[in-house]
């Protein structure tokens, strides 16, 4: 089974530090932990991706894949 985990952009605010991240050479705040957590947590056999959307666009292949969002606080 194909899975495709998604991290969804943080909304530009304060606490986002869109703009602090040019400064210390940086292209996202924290690492998607509750995406990993899961993703620890599914058999070694299915193949898994993980896609942050601030960093990577997704793109999509010609099976869709079993997609798994993490919601943004």
């Amino acid at each position: 089974m194909n899975i495709l985990l998604i991290y969804p952009e943080f909304p530009d605010t304060f606490w986002s530090f869109k703009h602090a991240l040019k400064f210390v050479g940086k292209r996202a705040v924290l690492p998607p932990l509750g995406l990993l957590t899961i993703a620890s947590m599914l058999p070694q056999e299915w193949s898994q991706r993980l896609v942050e959307i601030s960093v990577q666009i997704v793109r999509w292949s010609p099976s869709p894949p079993t997609v798994a969002v993490a919601p943004s606080s």
